[in-house]
């Protein structure tokens, strides 16, 4: 699966004792328009580090255009 680190803007759901869970983002596409996505499931979330930074990487299954991607 290739990882593609673009800015999104995101509605995450915060419940205690858990790391914040994705709800819906929105990306900018290359012709400058801008794409809504809701995330319909969750497969899999990783703790991981990213130089000075943690972060979590979630793998999700969107529909896009009607299309189920991952």
């Amino acid at each position: 699966m290739k990882i593609v680190a673009k800015p999104i803007d995101a509605i995450v759901v915060f419940q205690q004792g858990s790391h914040p869970v994705p709800h819906k983002f929105k990306y900018m596409c290359p012709d400058g328009s801008m794409k809504y996505v809701q995330v319909e499931r969750i497969f899999a979330s990783e703790l991981r580090k990213a130089g000075n930074s943690e972060v979590i990487l979630y793998q999700c299954q969107s529909r896009i255009e009607g299309e189920a991607k991952r």
